[in-house]
C-alpha cells in the first residue's frame, strides 16, 4: 500500500470512527431521554426529543417515541406526525403502523385503520396485538365473521388477554350464536372479575336465549358497577319486562327518563306497557336489548 493510499484508508477510519462515536452519543442521549419520558417527566422528555431531532432529523425510533409522548399530553395531531415521519424514514415498522392503525379506529376511520394493520402482519404475521386491532376494525366495519378469526388468532399470542374474550362474546352475539358469545364473556370475567361490560352483555345473550332469571341477576350486578346509567338500566327494564315484572319494568323506564327524557328505547319500553306516547312514537324503530 503506498503513501497516498494509506492516507485515504486512515481519512475513511477517521469519518467511520467520528460517526460512531456520534452514533453512541445519540444512544446515550435517547436513552436518557426515554428514561425521563417512563418517569413521567413529560416537558424535559419533550425537549430532549426533538433537540435529538434536530441532530438527527427523522429518526425513526425517537420519532415514535415522541409520538407516543404526544399521546400522553393528548396531542393526537401530533402524534400522527410523527408517527408518518417515522414510517417515511422507515417503512417496515410494524408497531408504528399498529399505532398509526389505532389512532385512526380512535377517528372511526375503519377501514383506514384495517390497511395500516394488515401492512403490520404483513411484518409481523402472528403480532398479538395487531391481531387484536385488526378484529377490533372488523368488527366495527359490521363484518363479525372475520373479527372472531382475527382476535382467535390474537389470543395464540396472548392467551389470558380478557378484552379478546370480550369482543370474541360480541362477535359471536353480532352473528346471534349467543351459547358462543356466553362462553367468551364468562372466560372474560374469570380473568378480569367485575368488568361492567362483560357483564352487561351477558344479561342481554342470556336474555335472547330466555334464561331470564340468570338475565336478571347479570342486570342488577350491571346497574351496580355503573349505577343511575341509562344503559344498564334500560336492559334491566328489559329483563323485567320479559320476566313478567311490568311494573318494575315501568318504574324502570320512568326512571330512565328522568335521567334522560329523550332515551327513546325507554320511551318504546313505557308504550308496550302502558300506552303512553303511541303517537309520539309512530314509526320509531323497535325496542328490545342492544
Amino acid at each position: 500500500m503506498n503513501r497516498q493510499e494509506r492516507r485515504k484508508t486512515q481519512k475513511e477510519f477517521d469519518r467511520n470512527k467520528q460517526r460512531l462515536g456520534v452514533a453512541k452519543q445519540l444512544d446515550k442521549e435517547f436513552a436518557a431521554a426515554r428514561e425521563l419520558h417512563e418517569k413521567g417527566h413529560l416537558g424535559e422528555a419533550q425537549m430532549a426529543y426533538k433537540q435529538l431531532l434536530e441532530l438527527a432529523p427523522g429518526q425513526p425510533d425517537v420519532c415514535y417515541m415522541m409520538a407516543l409522548l404526544c399521546r400522553n399530553i393528548e396531542d393526537r395531531a401530533g402524534a400522527e406526525h410523527y408517527l408518518r415521519l417515522s414510517l417515511s424514514t422507515k417503512p417496515d415498522q410494524p408497531h408504528v403502523l399498529n399505532e398509526l392503525g389505532a389512532m385512526q379506529m380512535e377517528k372511526s376511520q375503519f377501514a383506514a385503520a384495517e390497511k395500516l394493520f394488515s401492512e403490520a402482519l404483513e411484518l409481523k404475521p402472528n403480532g398479538g396485538d395487531i391481531l387484536f386491532n385488526l378484529g377490533l376494525a372488523q368488527k366495527y366495519q359490521g363484518r363479525p365473521t372475520e373479527a372472531i378469526e382475527s382476535f382467535k388468532k390474537s389470543l395464540i399470542e396472548h392467551k389470558g388477554f380478557h378484552m379478546a374474550h370480550y369482543f370474541l362474546g360480541q362477535s359471536y352475539a353480532m352473528t346471534e350464536n349467543y351459547e358462543e358469545a356466553e362462553k367468551y364473556f364468562v372466560k372474560s370475567l374469570e380473568l378480569s372479575p367485575g368488568q361492567y361490560p362483560p357483564t352487561l352483555d351477558m344479561a342481554n345473550v342470556l336474555g335472547h336465549m330466555g334464561r331470564w332469571d340468570e338475565a336478571m341477576t347479570f342486570a342488577v350486578r350491571a346497574n351496580e358497577l355503573r349505577p343511575d346509567h341509562p344503559e344498564p338500566m334500560y336492559v334491566l327494564g328489559w329483563v323485567q319486562e320479559n320476566s313478567g315484572n311490568e311494573e318494575d319494568a315501568e318504574e324502570t323506564y320512568r326512571d330512565i327518563l328522568d335521567l334522560n327524557p329523550d332515551h327513546i328505547q325507554a320511551k318504546i319500553g313505557l308504550a308496550r306497557l302502558t300506552g303512553e306516547g303511541l303517537d309520539e312514537l309512530s314509526g320509531a324503530p323497535g325496542g328490545g336489548a342492544r
